[in-house]
């Protein structure tokens, strides 16, 4: 449905409009065209009341099935310029998310996540990243559907401070964790060689020095690191061992900090993150860390503590048994090692 206000009097106020009757003695045009050849012959230009920088863009019914497409496409022409391919089409001229989501090629890729984050955990999050002294990375904010205001605190407070640095995907209808990381990754990062830090949006990284730590660690080698966190409910240290990390307990490369080269992702099979057909919906760390550590050619562990983990209320109400079901079948899927003697 479309709809508009209209100017009854201005519009009356042009008649008479060009028309004639035909030869059987009906109007030659309908009004609306009749109207359209008045516009086009008079000083008016547009039907529009703007200042003549407004203008619509029809979504075709067949780019309407994905919904957190659609959401995007509208909340991202809400905020800038249509691109130049859109100007003097009437259609969308884009046909996925990865043309629409701001796409991300920088060497390091921050990516942030959280649903509902509690606002001063969130500025603490952005705060902690506007204080490092390495600033060559862009960021992707994906927002699972929050209802608690943090889509207006990206657009609009995010954005002032690290301005077209960050893209921003918003869930209308909420995606499980992996899927989000997953589209993100995929579909928006367009560097192979880009280091992707995972950082979680009510969490922070400890001290301006810890961007610069990971990426001496890559300047030296590395493709893939792991550690290491401060958890604020108890105190506990996790010895990482990367040499199988399916037989035992999976070796901790779970933990935060986590980064790798984005190459190392786009080489899992999307199936190994899904169960039985559909997206892991819990330990989603487990399922992307094990396969990349499996492939990663020089896994490093950062024994610096950069990164402050303050576990959701969510997680003390967590089913146990559910979660270590989840991860039972992540860590009874193939491993990557085959692949890597290949």
């Amino acid at each position: 449905m479309r709809n508009c206000l209209v100017n009854r009097d201005r519009l009356l106020s042009i008649r008479p409009l060009p028309n004639r009757l035909n030869s059987n003695g009906k109007l030659e045009l309908p009004w609306h065209r009749a109207l359209d050849r008045k516009i086009a012959l008079g000083p008016w230009g547009s039907y529009k009341g703007s200042l003549g920088n407004g203008c619509f863009i029809h979504v075709p019914n067949s780019l309407k099935t994905d919904l957190n497409y659609w959401y995007n496409v509208v909340k991202n022409f809400e905020e800038s310029l249509p691109p130049d391919d859109q100007l003097k089409e009437v259609n969308l001229q884009a046909t996925s998310l990865g043309e629409i989501v701001e796409q991300r090629n920088e060497d390091m890729v921050v990516l942030v996540k959280g649903r509902n984050t509690p606002l001063p955990k969130l500025r603490r999050c952005f705060k902690s990243l506007q204080e490092q002294e390495y600033q060559e990375f862009g960021i992707i904010f994906v927002d699972p559907a929050s209802e608690n205001g943090t889509n207006e605190y990206v657009r609009y407070i995010a954005r002032e401070a690290f301005g077209k640095r960050l893209s921003l995907f918003r869930n209308y209808k909420l995606l499980t964790s992996m899927e989000n990381i997953y589209t993100a990754i995929r579909e928006f990062c367009t560097n192979k060689q880009s280091i992707i830090v995972m950082l979680d949006a009510d969490d922070a990284l400890i001290g301006s020095d810890v961007l610069s730590k990971v990426t001496e660690k890559y300047h030296n080698g590395a493709d893939l690191t792991v550690g290491t966190m401060l958890r604020t409910d108890k105190y506990k240290e996790y010895p990482v061992n990367f040499d199988e990390p399916r037989l035992h307990r999976g070796g901790n490369v779970w933990q935060h900090l986590r980064t790798f080269r984005k190459h190392l992702f786009d080489a899992i099979d999307p199936e190994d993150f899904k169960i039985n057909g559909k997206w892991i919906d819990e330990a989603d760390d487990w399922a992307y860390m094990l396969p990349m550590v499996e492939l990663a050619e020089k896994p490093e562990v950062i024994t610096d503590t950069v990164y402050f983990y303050e576990p959701s209320p969510e997680k003390s109400s967590r089913d146990g048994t559910s979660y270590e079901n989840t991860i039972g079948k992540i860590v009874s899927k193939k491993s990557y090692l085959e692949a890597v003697k290949q």
